[in-house]
């Protein structure tokens, strides 16, 4: 269970944190080459890891991944419900649901809980903050090889 809360934030927070950059739309004249400079793609694959590596081992990413973790487990939510407010993260909604489930929850009172969602929210834009490198990097890589290439970095992490 505490291995699919911790993938489930993960996925959540990356998720947030790649909003912050824009994504151009796929299309027919827009799709990835399949073949590529591998020597380049190497070299920008290194530094993205590295670069994801430094950022998921942060005091600040590993606060939020705690308190992010703490605020759904205190939520009660399905899965179900999870992906649908958290995937992506839709605050008015989820402090909505909140109000009128707070007897399922956790939290001491609806007040705890929206300054907690804020203390979240707020600790994701300053990761975002923290880690502009990486993101921008992750959007030209994004752009020139996919999203599946970026997205095995990420299941890569998980079993480093």
């Amino acid at each position: 269970m505490k291995f699919l809360y911790t993938l489930s934030f993960l996925i959540f927070s990356l998720n947030s944190i790649a909003q912050t950059t824009e994504e151009k739309p796929v299309d027919a004249t827009t799709e990835k080459a399949t073949t590529f400079n591998q020597e380049e793609y190497e070299m920008e694959l290194t530094k993205l890891r590295h670069l994801y590596a430094k950022m998921i081992n942060s005091e600040s990413y590993i606060k939020q991944l705690e308190t992010g973790k703490e605020f759904m487990i205190k939520t009660n939510m399905s899965m179900e419900e999870m992906e649908y407010f958290f995937f992506p993260k839709k605050e008015t909604e989820i402090l909505d649901w909140i109000k009128n489930n707070l007897e399922k929850t956790d939290f001491q009172s609806y007040e705890t809980a929206e300054i907690q969602l804020k203390y979240f929210i707020d600790s994701d834009k300053k990761i975002a903050l923290e880690n502009k490198e990486f993101l921008e990097l992750q959007s030209v890589f994004i752009e020139k090889y996919g999203k599946e290439k970026m997205l095995k970095i990420y299941l890569d992490s998980l079993y480093d």
